[in-house]
């Protein structure tokens, strides 16, 4: 194709037609050729007058075939239709830049023979509307990108659609795509105004890219709002997912950011979950550790079982923890993700609870790869959280090494990550959700300032099944704790399992004991009789 698209150029030269006429825009061309087959002869360029008075086209095609390829639009009307035939040869392609930066022309209609619509074929055109034809089978890189397309209909026979195909159509508000179509990065991108899509069950992204990029407006996704908020309390609200387009969400969306409903669904979804898992009386620290706790049990670690990589984007973006629970099929709010999207969800959902946090990450780490964690601050100091870590084998409900990588200092975070970080950062994360904030000071400065781990001088329960509140770890304080527990689990809450027990002590002691000045320490060695204190 590179080719044919250089003897297209240097053949329109020699026969008058200007070199500025065949703007190279794109270095490539249309995908699907006959070029490399042999046996077709010479490739032919020839410029023919159209039914408009004074304008030219440009067809190229190989001596000894059947089908020609639409090199150029020489004119300067606004409309135009390409014809299906030309000296017996069916016309199948329009060839890269075929139309690209034509500033008068509005509109352009395409015969039912054109298989492959070109790189860059029609960019930088204000081109207003076209009607795609049912035999089209590829719409090549940057085919429509920063044109002036209103709407688009994208047949079902279409089998790809390349790289930024419709990229910065900021007149774009709506698309609809009929058939099994795969979707290659920001196909559609930058659309600001783009407010609806229509998307078949069986579209698809690409593998591990995002489609759909800082589309501002989009809120409809076949005709239906992408989801609704259905009351849990007369405060709180859930955002639950319309079921009728799971797999659109899910094929489609799961990667993109700065879509509008992406965002207003991830930023309901981290109302609801700091709705529901803290309270006005808590302090940072406690709250820190009731959102650390939903992560671990509302999210597992990307097994790659169904295929996908490391590096798909769905794992590394923002809304990777919220959008997956929503349409997982292994349960309700279950979501997965790698441990950078564990680190933006707890950003996320610290930044709604009013608590500074940042995504950093270190190189070399672990398995002497990348590794993303947070610097939380609590009470005008910094610590660092990394929750996968405490998250060991990444299974639902599973508190494996409990709070040992919570609000640490950075030195007990080195030890604990087996690693130096060679190459310490603070992610830019900003441009992934408004909830993800771009850290301004230096980072060795904010590094520096996790000097210390977490002290439990306030008693609110930081570590791990304190039950009775004391700030004490499990070894040390076994015996009050069990007494905590039987006490809870058999007058107040009986039947519920140690992890459940888990997530609702705090709320529960505050509002049965604190509330009434009662001290639980003093009131279960009352019950039990004197248990020691270490």
């Amino acid at each position: 194709m590179k080719n044919r698209r250089l003897i297209s150029f240097m053949t329109a030269a020699l026969t008058g037609i200007s070199v500025t006429a065949l703007p190279i825009v794109c270095s490539g061309s249309a995908g699907i050729t006959a070029s490399a087959e042999e046996g077709l002869g010479n490739y032919i360029i020839k410029r023919y007058p159209t039914d408009v008075a004074g304008e030219l086209m440009v067809i190229g095609y190989y001596e000894n075939s059947d089908e020609a390829y639409f090199v150029r639009y020489a004119g300067y009307g606004r409309s135009f239709t390409v014809p299906d035939e030309i000296d017996g040869r069916t016309i199948t392609e329009l060839d890269a830049n075929a139309f690209s930066n034509k500033s008068d022309l509005r509109s352009v209609t395409l015969p039912d023979t054109i298989k492959v619509i070109g790189d860059c074929a029609f960019m930088n055109t204000p081109i207003e509307s076209i009607s795609l034809p049912d035999s089209l089978e590829y719409i090549e890189d940057r085919a429509f990108e920063n044109s002036g397309l209103k709407s688009i209909t994208i047949p079902s026979g279409v089998k790809t659609i390349k790289e930024k195909a419709f990229n910065n159509c900021r007149s774009l508000k709506s698309v609809t795509i009929e058939g099994d179509t795969v979707l290659e990065k920001d196909a559609f991108a930058n659309c600001p105004y783009l407010e609806s899509v229509q998307i078949a069950d069986g579209c698809k992204n690409a593998d591990g890219v995002a489609a759909f990029r800082n589309d501002l407006s989009l809120v409809n996704v076949n005709g239906e709002p992408a989801y609704t908020l259905q009351s849990v309390s007369a405060t709180v609200k859930r955002p639950v997912l319309n079921s009728n387009i799971y797999n659109v969400i899910k094929d489609v969306f799961s990667s993109s950011t700065n879509v509008k409903f992406v965002d207003q669904y991830c930023s309901d979804y981290c109302k609801y979950v700091v709705g529901t898992e803290t309270a006005g009386w808590m302090n940072d620290a406690l709250k820190a550790r009731q959102l650390h706790d939903w992560v671990i049990r509302h999210c597992e670690f990307e097994d790659y079982e169904d295929g996908e990589k490391f590096m798909d984007l769905d794992n590394h973006v923002a809304s990777s923890v919220f959008l997956s629970a929503g349409v997982n099929a292994r349960g309700e709010g279950v979501g997965e993700s790698v441990c950078v999207g564990y680190a933006k969800a707890y950003t996320m959902l610290l930044s709604t609870a009013n608590i500074e946090s940042y995504v950093i990450g270190g190189s070399p780490c672990i398995d002497k790869g990348g590794r993303a964690w947070n610097a939380v601050k609590i009470d005008g100091s910094y610590y660092q959280c990394d929750v996968l870590a405490d998250d060991t084998d990444g299974t639902v409900g599973d508190y494996g090494t409990y709070y040992v990588n919570f609000l640490k200092n950075d030195n007990d975070m080195k030890n604990l990550h087996n690693c130096k970080y060679g190459a310490t950062k603070m992610y830019d994360d900003a441009k992934d959700h408004p909830l993800l904030t771009k850290y301004s000071g230096s980072v060795l400065t904010q590094i520096g300032q996790c000097a210390q781990s977490y002290k439990d001088a306030n008693h609110d329960g930081i570590l791990d099944y304190d039950y009775n509140l004391s700030g004490k770890w499990l070894q040390y304080d076994f015996l009050r704790d069990l007494y905590a527990y039987n006490f809870m689990n058999q007058y107040i809450y009986p039947g519920k399992s140690m992890e459940e027990m888990n997530d609702i002590m705090d709320e529960t002691l505050y509002f049965w004991f604190y509330q009434q000045h009662t001290s639980f320490e003093g009131f279960i060695d009352g019950y039990y009789g004197t248990t020691p204190s270490n």
